[in-house]
């Protein structure tokens, strides 16, 4: 039976399967085209893939450097906070230092008030130097004040504190003939290694005077001598007659500081 969907062909008309037209072939510039288009997108593949290694790594020395330097900030932040701290630190400790210092001397001088006013004038001389070794400027107003004292030797002693404020070299000079060998070395260094003072024919001057004042110290005058033969030549010059006076004044029965004055005479003789 057939099946009643299916036409019967046509009775007398041959049956034969329809073939689809084939394309028209691709002309030469069309195939020009699309080589190119082929090798543009090859190009830019193997670009792209050779371009991704370089931007991972750009983009990982970007974030690095950009994580070093939030760490540099942060330290150095840190870093300028201690400093601020330290500084605030030290001018803190600064000013409680000067002000136990104040307290100190505020409670030393009035330790010494009794004695500034006391009948006996070796006590107010002791409470005037000692105040002026502890504070010039208050030490300086108190010889001013005992300038005009009833004692001859408080005077005596105010205008020496007041030329001490003025000239500091004069204590170390007194310290050249003091009474112990440790003191005397030690006012000698000190001399010596302060260019200032060295420079300074009025501490020259002052030397030789405490030497003309204790002849018979001869520690005291080696010790001088040390000191003038290290004085700047133009300070030798400047007091030639005075050192050479005080050479030729050094007496024979003190052979060892003769024969050093005798070098220095030379010496300061030739300049």
């Amino acid at each position: 039976m057939a099946d009643p969907q299916t036409q019967p062909p046509l009775a007398g008309v041959a049956v034969s399967p329809v073939t689809p037209a084939a394309p028209p072939a691709p002309t030469a510039a069309e195939e020009r085209a699309a080589k190119k288009e082929r090798d543009r997108y090859e190009r830019l593949d193997i670009l792209s893939k050779s371009l991704l290694p370089i931007a991972i790594a750009l983009a990982t020395g970007v974030f690095s450097y950009w994580q070093w330097q939030t760490e540099q900030d942060r330290q150095r932040a840190a870093t300028e906070m201690d400093q601020r701290r330290l500084a605030a630190a030290r001018v803190s400790d600064s000013v409680n230092a000067v002000s136990q210092q104040r307290l100190a001397v505020s409670q030393l001088v009035n330790s010494f008030v009794p004695s500034l006013v006391s009948d006996r004038a070796t006590n107010r001389i002791l409470a005037l130097q000692a105040i002026a070794y502890v504070d010039t400027a208050l030490g300086n107003r108190l010889a001013t004040a005992l300038a005009t004292d009833s004692s001859a030797a408080v005077s005596v002693a105010a205008v020496n504190v007041r030329l001490a404020a003025d000239y500091p070299f004069l204590p170390v000079v007194e310290q050249v003939f003091g009474p112990t060998g440790p003191s005397r070395v030690s006012a000698t260094q000190a001399l010596m290694a302060n260019r200032t003072w060295m420079g300074d024919t009025l501490m020259v001057s002052a030397l030789l005077d405490a030497a003309a004042r204790d002849p018979a110290n001869a520690n005291g005058l080696f010790n001088t001598i040390t000191i003038l033969r290290s004085v700047p030549a133009d300070v030798q010059r400047a007091r030639r007659t005075e050192i050479v006076a005080f050479a030729g004044s050094i007496p024979l029965t003190l052979p060892t500081v003769r024969a050093r004055a005798d070098t220095l005479r030379r010496i300061v003789e030739r300049r």
